[in-house]
């Protein structure tokens, strides 16, 4: 059983640096864009060490999809 889960998201790449990029960008190139727009995410679950595996393939299968 899960108790408590806590999923927080914050751009990989800091504003300071998306804004340079764009700055440096005289066209726009679309491949440039998608890597400015990658986020680090980090999960904190309170549960059981039984539920570890089910979370583990919930994880693996969104990272296929996408």
């Amino acid at each position: 059983m899960i108790d408590r889960c806590t999923i927080k998201a914050v751009p990989a790449v800091s504003h300071k640096e998306i804004l340079k990029k764009l700055d440096e960008a005289k066209d726009f190139d679309p491949e440039q864009l998608r890597k400015l727009q990658h986020l680090k995410a980090r999960i904190e679950v309170v549960c059981e060490a039984a539920d570890l595996k089910k979370i583990s393939d919930v994880l693996k299968e969104l990272s296929k999809r996408g």
